[in-house]
Formats: structure tokens, sequence, C-alpha cells
């Protein structure tokens, strides 16, 4: 009487590194479907659970973001370290292979799981979602290739000296940019300076080519970059068209911004209704001190 084949070491290996590709992909192929199924869903139920605790938390901030992170982090890292050494013990007999177990079935459980997650990702993209910028036209707020979080609820009641994304359809990308003036305002520029009802915004130098800013009915204030004079200095008065924003880069003189048409690359009027989300926060940059940034008053 013959005993239970056995798994060689490779074989073994081989199959509990599918986890590595989905949590329970080595369960699905040595115990079947059932002990699987757990750690198949769990990615997919875990980003759901984030999307819905989102839905209900206040904003969060940057310590927050990172321990919800760290965490989500953790415990993928240790569903995936369970689930291999439950393949590694379950695999040392050979079973009879069932029609989950061989090779499509795994195939298939891979596809569907990585599907369901991808959707459960874009569930938490919908309420916050990184961005890099690739370019210096929003110095010193935001530096070249600099990444942030982006609250994708925000944005749709913009105030003056809110920074917004928003849609670029015609170049299938979105801008970010800072509001200066809002539909039915007036608005100029003299001198690099914004002009807004008639009112000029305060600028205070605050050392080398940076001024700190403080727009008319601004809540806050912001830093503005002037590397000199430029063509973009002066623009004569205009009205902000209903259901329209005026925006410009804080990087005044290296901006493609609403001083520009679109028909020349710029982003002239900005479309309430494409405004995207509001930056929360810098998470990454490759100089750290910039890290943690609140980008948002």
């Amino acid at each position: 009487m013959t005993g239970t084949p056995r798994r060689s070491i490779a074989a073994r290996i081989g199959v509990t590194l599918l986890n590595l590709i989905a949590p329970g992909l080595g369960l699905l192929r040595v115990a079947g479907l059932r002990a699987a199924a757990g750690y198949l869903a769990a990615p997919t139920l875990l980003l759901l659970a984030l999307a819905g605790f989102g839905w209900i938390a206040p904003t969060p901030g940057f310590a927050a973001f990172a321990t919800v992170v760290l965490a989500t982090m953790a415990a993928l890292i240790a569903l995936m370290i369970v689930a291999m050494v439950r393949t590694w013990r379950a695999s040392r007999q050979r079973a009879p292979v069932k029609g989950w177990s061989r090779w499509y079935g795994i195939v298939a459980a891979s596809i569907v799981a990585g599907v369901a997650a991808n959707a459960a990702a874009e569930a938490c993209h919908a309420l916050y979602k990184p961005y890099y910028i690739p370019s210096e036209a929003m110095l010193p707020t935001l530096a070249d290739k600099e990444t942030f979080l982006t609250d994708m609820r925000g944005g749709r009641h913009p105030a003056r000296g809110d920074i917004v994304l928003f849609d670029m359809p015609e170049l299938h990308t979105v801008y970010i940019k800072r509001v200066v003036a809002l539909p039915g305002d007036r608005v100029a520029l003299v001198g690099g300076v914004p002009v807004i009802n008639g009112r000029k915004a305060r600028q205070v130098p605050v050392g080398g080519r940076t001024y700190r800013e403080t727009l008319p009915g601004e809540a806050g204030s912001h830093a503005v970059l002037d590397l000199g004079p430029s063509d973009l200095d002066d623009m004569a008065e205009r009205v902000v068209p209903p259901g329209q924003l005026f925006v410009l880069g804080d990087n005044r003189d290296r901006s493609a911004d609403s001083r520009v048409p679109r028909s020349e690359f710029g982003t002239g009027w900005v479309p309430v209704r494409d405004v995207v989300g509001v930056p929360l926060f810098t998470y990454w940059n490759t100089d750290l001190s910039r890290i943690g940034r609140k980008l948002t008053p």
C-alpha cells in the first residue's frame, strides 16, 4: 500500500509564492475554493471598508493619512504572510486536483480578485487621490514632481485663494492653479499684482523673489514667486463670466493660466463644473522637509 504522494520542496515553494500575486491563490491550488475565498476577497473588502470610513470620517491630516496607509499596508502584508504559511503547510501532500485548483481556475480567480480590488481602489480614489505636479508653475507652494493628496469631494464652492485641480478635456489631463477671481468679479493685473474689483492684492516681500500675497477677500495668504518683468505682468480688466473662474499659478512668470487662452495652451476661464478637487498636503518629495506641508487653509 502506497502513501499519499508528496510535493517536492521546489513545487511547494512555487505554490506558496502564488500568494504574492493575490493572497489565497496558493491555497486555491492546494486546498480548494472554500479555503481560499476569504483570503482572495479580503483586500477588496478592506479597501471598501476604507472607502466607507472615508465618507463619514473628517478630512484627514498628514499624520492620520500616514497612519491609515501604514496600517493598511501592514494588514495586507500580514494577510499575505498568513496565506503563505497556510499554503506551505497544506502543500506537503498532493490532493486530488479539482476544477478551481487547476491552472485555468487560478488564472480566473486572479483576474476576478484583481478586477474587484481595482474597483475598490477606485472607490477610495473617488474620495482621496494622489497627484503629482510635473512643472514649476506652482512654486513655491508646490515643487516640480512633488506628490500631494487631493480631496476629490472638495472645490465645488471655491473661494478666492483656494488651490483647485480641474479637468482640461482638450489635453486629457488635470491642471492645478490658484483661484484669484470668482464669477462676476472684475479682474486685472498691474505689474504682476492682481486687482480684484478695483482692489489691489497685498504683496509683502519675504526674501529673494518670494512674496506673501493676500487677495482681496481671501481668508488667509499664500506665497508667490516674481522672477522679474514679463509679458504676462499686465492685463486689462476683464469680467469673469458666470460659472467660470480666473486662476493663476503661484510662479507668476512661469505659468500658462487664465491670462492665456486655451487656443494658446493656457487654461483661459475655468468652468467651476470642471473642478475635481482640492489638494490637502504634500506626501512625497525627495526633499523630506516638504513632506506633510499643508496646502489648504
